[in-house]
């Protein structure tokens, strides 16, 4: 089975970690990723010859097996192995889909090019503030989602279509136009700086910049393990034509599980980190601003029903319940409207920040 590139998390995870913890919101202007592709390095409605400083260049390095990789996870063995995590599981049916992990130590170069000496001394002294040198430590959170073929979980009857999987996600596919399904992991990677040096040679440079490097110590996704109709362990292998678009959360998405009645069942929790792609605009009516977007789903992929009402798990993983200006079944879309003020504060979601829509249905 394929995924993702899971490594496009953990080099998304930095932006995490600098933006929440070690540097104020925004001090980082602009971040660029080694591994990505041009969609990836460039949002598609920011092009610019020049970037404001200080901006980031993130590197991924060769990982290594912090343990040695151990012979229950290179070998299809039968023997019982207790280091699975259960990843999805049918309420009704009582069935699970487990993920397997190794350990791995995920090398990553970090170059922070500043515009004055005091700006990169300000960087150096805040990265040096949190994150001792050669120690390791936990500073941070974060979720990933990871890729499940639909077809796999109808073939062990996990009908997503009629049931409500938990911790089961949906995303587009921008590459193909397509809703795809994925399944949430959250990690707490273990951070550790290796070395730090600033280039502040000369008063005449045209930038100063600061050379990180850290490692992170976290799971990496190796097995698919499921029961029905027979034992299976399936590959993970990753796809790389697949990422750019891919999200990772702040939220560790809890609030979205467990939130509903017994009567009432999400026949779909969809991500979305760029509010954009959901035909966004802005209008105003009686001197307020509105911000207006659309939901809308190939009727082989989803059917929007009347019936339905709607959860938002917003930035700060607080539920919302917004109704729809229009539910249009003909062309299978949710119409929503929302003040401008309650958008930025509540669902100015990004790649790092989704928010959750959930569809929810009476049983």
């Amino acid at each position: 089975m394929q995924i993702h590139n899971f490594y496009s998390d953990a080099l998304l995870s930095i932006r995490t970690l600098f933006d929440k913890i070690i540097f104020r919101p925004n001090f980082i202007k602009y971040y660029s990723f080694n591994i990505a592709n041009r969609t990836f390095e460039l949002s598609q409605r920011d092009y610019k010859p020049n970037r404001e400083l200080p901006a980031a260049v993130i590197m991924l390095q060769t990982d290594r097996y912090n343990f040695g990789e151990r012979p229950a996870n290179i070998q299809n063995l039968t023997i019982e192995n207790i280091n699975q995590i259960p990843v999805l599981h049918d309420p009704k049916t009582d069935r699970t889909i487990y993920i397997q992990e190794e350990h791995i130590v995920i090398p990553i170069i970090i170059n922070v090019n500043c515009e004055s000496q005091f700006q990169a001394k300000e960087v150096e002294f805040q990265i040096k503030r949190f994150l001792p040198l050669t120690k390791y430590i936990q500073l941070y959170s974060f979720t990933s989602f990871l890729h499940i073929d639909p077809n796999l979980l109808l073939r062990i009857d996990m009908d997503f279509t009629k049931r409500s999987i938990t911790n089961l996600f949906t995303r587009l596919n921008k590459n193909l136009g397509r809703a795809e399904y994925c399944f949430s992991m959250f990690y707490r990677p273990l951070v550790q700086l290796t070395s730090i040096d600033t280039n502040i040679s000369t008063s005449n440079q045209s930038n100063y910049s600061v050379n990180v490097s850290i490692e992170l110590s976290n799971q990496c996704p190796m097995y698919i393990i499921y029961d029905v109709p027979k034992r299976t362990i399936e590959k993970i292998n990753v796809e790389f034509a697949s990422f750019g678009y891919e999200p990772i959360s702040e939220n560790p998405m809890r609030p979205l599980f467990g939130n509903l009645s017994s009567n009432k069942m999400s026949k779909m929790n969809l991500l979305i980190p760029e509010f954009e792609d959901f035909n966004l605009t802005t209008m105003t009516h009686n001197d307020k601003t509105y911000k207006s977007f659309e939901i809308k789903f190939d009727p082989e992929d989803f059917v929007i029903k009347k019936s339905m009402t709607f959860n938002f798990l917003d930035i700060h993983n607080k539920i919302q319940r917004i109704e729809p200006t229009l539910i249009d079944e003909d062309i299978n879309t949710v119409k929503f409207l929302v003040e401008e003020n309650f958008y930025n504060n509540h669902l100015n979601a990004s790649i790092t920040n989704p928010v959750v829509v959930q569809f929810v249905e009476q049983t």
